[in-house]
């Protein structure tokens, strides 16, 4: 792996970034790729796919706005399966949508190495009610 896309969409070491409880927003920070515990750990997942286009396409017939995905995952001699219909963030159906405190989570840590965390997540809090303030430089003003 060299470029950043390649450690985007390299399962086994998304897996591992998880496996260790490494926040998402640090994935792609050199030291989290460079960390030999990631490195041993990526050597260790062996991984495949199957496609089952039946399964997705009945699932689609049965509800358009699904994105029908399944895992299954072995891990330490026992198996995890899921189902998973809606993507997290879905706008529809509602039970998958971020809820505010996820959005304000995700904000913070995505700008954490440059704003404080109280003043990003005050910054956060603006930007979800932006149709009460009467002029955007308030929630700009809040960032420096």
């Amino acid at each position: 792996m060299r470029t950043p896309d390649d450690y985007a969409f390299n399962l086994p070491y998304l897996i591992a970034c998880a496996a260790h409880r490494v926040n998402p927003t640090h994935w792609q920070d050199l030291e989290v790729r460079q960390d030999p515990r990631i490195r041993e750990f990526i050597q260790r997942v062996e991984f495949g796919l199957i496609i089952d286009e039946r399964d997705f396409g009945l699932a689609k017939l049965e509800d358009p706005r699904t994105f029908q995905m399944r895992i299954e995952l072995v891990a330490k001699g026992r198996t995890f399966k899921e189902k998973i219909p809606y993507v997290k963030g879905s706008p529809e159906p509602e039970e998958f949508r971020n809820t505010d405190e996820e959005i304000i989570r995700k904000f913070t840590d995505n700008v954490s190495r440059t704003l404080p965390f109280g003043k990003a997540n005050e910054v956060a809090k603006r930007l979800l009610e932006l149709e009460k303030l009467q002029n955007v430089a308030e929630v700009m003003e809040k960032g420096n």
